[in-house]
């Protein structure tokens, strides 16, 4: 656990001591791997717009920070394996000084998430992040895992649809309509992947409906194996 998520757990203990409620804070949830050597521990999220065939990857398959982080063809790749971390509600971080008041009062049930990239199920210690606190059409990239709120991902439950809900960054300040993951086409291409990248846009409408490149679901299984 990093140091986001001893910061957490020193917050939800202060909280335990000082209420006699005691609040879980839970690391690496269930699900599967891109390669077999990954595991049950990983997981191949991707959205609702470009669906299951493109899931979250590396753009060189390396291990290195600031690298690029977008869409490509799933199958059995190491560059696609990510572990999830599940530090528990927005509460947590709100009440140990990680997040602001926004994210804080607005989402507090809500759950928080890093996706750290493990290449054959070896933890890297980046995970998936912006740079700087969540601005419009900001690069993500893989990035220090547990340092601060940039690489921290909250799943807006109330707007779950069919299994896919937005993915707001926690460095977000705005509450209506906030910066959430988002996948787009891009002029950028790399030999054998589609043309898609990520970046975090304000929560937008499509045709009435959620923008479908922001809601997000994880493919399971050991792909292409």
């Amino acid at each position: 656990m990093g140091s986001i998520g001893r910061k957490v757990a020193v917050g939800v203990a202060v909280v335990t001591l000082a209420t006699g409620t005691v609040v879980g804070v839970a690391s690496g949830s269930a699900a599967h791997a891109a390669t077999a050597a990954c595991g049950s521990g990983c997981v191949e999220p991707y959205s609702q717009q470009f669906g299951s065939g493109s899931i979250l990857s590396t753009a060189a398959g390396t291990v290195e920070p600031g690298l690029t982080v977008d869409l490509a063809a799933a199958g059995a790749y190491s560059a696609e394996d990510f572990i999830v971390h599940d530090f528990g509600p927005v509460s947590n971080f709100y009440q140990a000084g990680l997040v602001g008041p926004v994210v804080g009062q607005t989402w507090p049930a809500d759950p928080t998430y890093e996706f750290e990239y493990a290449p054959n199920g070896i933890e890297s210690g980046l995970c998936l992040g912006l740079a700087t606190a969540a601005a419009a059409g900001e690069g993500v990239t893989l990035q220090a895992c547990g340092v601060n709120a940039n690489t921290v991902w909250i799943g807006l439950s109330a707007d779950d649809i069919g299994g896919y809900q937005p993915l707001i960054n926690a460095t977000d300040t705005i509450a209506d309509t906030p910066y959430v993951l988002t996948a787009a086409r891009s002029a950028r291409v790399r030999v054998g992947s589609d043309p898609l990248y990520l970046e975090v846009n304000q929560l937008s409408l499509v045709d009435g409906a959620f923008d479908p490149g922001q809601m997000w679901a994880n493919e399971t299984g050991v792909l292409g194996g």
